[in-house]
């Protein structure tokens, strides 16, 4: 019975090493993405620029930051 087992065991192994094979001959090898963090990292260093009014007439400064 141990010897079925064993032998179960190695024809399901080759098996599965054989569909990975087929798999990846068929499809090719799957893309890596080296150079990801240089095209995400352009669009995260944009910061808006808030312009502040000038009024000449005094302003209610509550609430308002960096004055």
């Amino acid at each position: 019975m141990q010897k079925i087992n064993k032998i179960l065991r190695i024809i399901g192994f080759i098996l599965l090493i054989t569909l990975a094979v087929i798999g990846v001959g068929i499809t090719g090898i799957a893309p890596v993405m080296t150079n990801r963090r240089t095209k995400n990292s352009e669009n995260l260093n944009q910061i808006e620029l808030v312009e502040k009014k000038k009024n000449n007439a005094k302003s209610d400064t509550k609430g308002e930051i960096g004055e």
